[in-house]
């Protein structure tokens, strides 16, 4: 009985023949794979900085020093807006809580701003670990500053993870400057800014 794709070789070795749509199911298989490897990649390119906005004094202000939204606000907020956390916490310090308490009363002053809580983590743990602690810890942020009185519309939360770093410093110095979440200002309403 012969099966079937098979043949006799010369010497009674049987070998399997393989037909052009076993080949063709076989090179679209490897594509698929090769696509999907690519698609795994790492971003070749560093992603830009953070935006980081300084505090100024009434006196000391020129409409040349800050973006276009934050002139139009000629008010601009004045403070640290950096907020560190522990390794593996999205629990805020003491220290983190009293530089929202003065952003937070900056905010309830300007009404037309908007913010970005951007949260940050260091190098250890997956990417995807990093990214969802990035996101409680700027979470963690949003949560504190809306129970101060901030209206939840003005507040975005981003994550970055690991992307971003702060410092590329090996050890705990560095890491330690990784661990943070930001408020960037984002955004002026148009029709409440304040000349």
């Amino acid at each position: 009985m012969k099966r079937p794709f098979a043949r006799q070789l010369s010497r009674g070795t049987r070998v399997r023949s393989h037909s052009s749509r076993d080949r063709a199911g076989w090179a679209v298989i490897g594509l698929l794979l090769v696509l999907l490897l690519a698609a795994c990649q790492r971003p070749t390119q560093a992603l830009p900085p953070s935006p980081v906005f300084r505090m100024e004094a009434e006196e000391n202000r020129s409409e040349g020093m800050f973006p276009l939204a934050s002139v139009r606000a000629r008010a601009f907020y004045s403070g640290p807006a950096t907020v560190y956390f522990e390794h593996d916490r999205s629990d805020l310090s003491e220290e983190g809580r009293a530089v929202l308490d003065r952003l937070a009363a900056w905010l309830l002053d300007h009404p037309e701003v908007h913010v970005s809580l951007q949260g940050h983590a260091d190098e250890s743990g997956t990417r995807a670990y990093c990214f969802a602690l990035g996101e409680q810890r700027a979470a963690a942020m949003r949560f504190y500053l809306s129970a101060k009185g901030i209206a939840g519309t003005r507040l975005s939360v981003t994550s970055f993870g690991k992307e971003r770093l702060a410092s590329a410093a090996p050890g705990e110095a560095g890491a330690r400057l990784n661990r943070r979440g930001e408020a960037v200002l984002t955004d002026i309403t148009e029709g409440n800014a304040n000349p």
